[in-house]
């Protein structure tokens, strides 16, 4: 079976799970293996009181309490 998916329906799509990201009622965080943010969402960053783009690249660990971070670190 050929494959018929043109690339602006590829692009529309892409587009469209962006929104579905980025607009999101809750806050969305993609990290790394070393729990630098790759990607946050804007409910995420309203969350966590920071601009979407002053997340990226930190260490999500930092926003997470003392008390949970042993068990943040043992998930990463």
């Amino acid at each position: 079976m050929k494959n018929c998916t043109s690339h602006a329906e590829v692009e529309a799509l892409l587009r469209q799970y962006a929104d579905l990201y980025d607009f999101a009622p809750v806050g969305y965080f993609t990290l790394a293996r070393d729990g630098a943010i790759r990607q946050a969402n804007l409910a995420g960053a309203r969350l966590l009181g920071v601009e979407v783009g002053k997340l990226i690249k930190r260490r999500f660990g930092v926003f997470v309490s003392v008390e949970s971070r042993p068990a943040f670190n043992a998930f990463l």
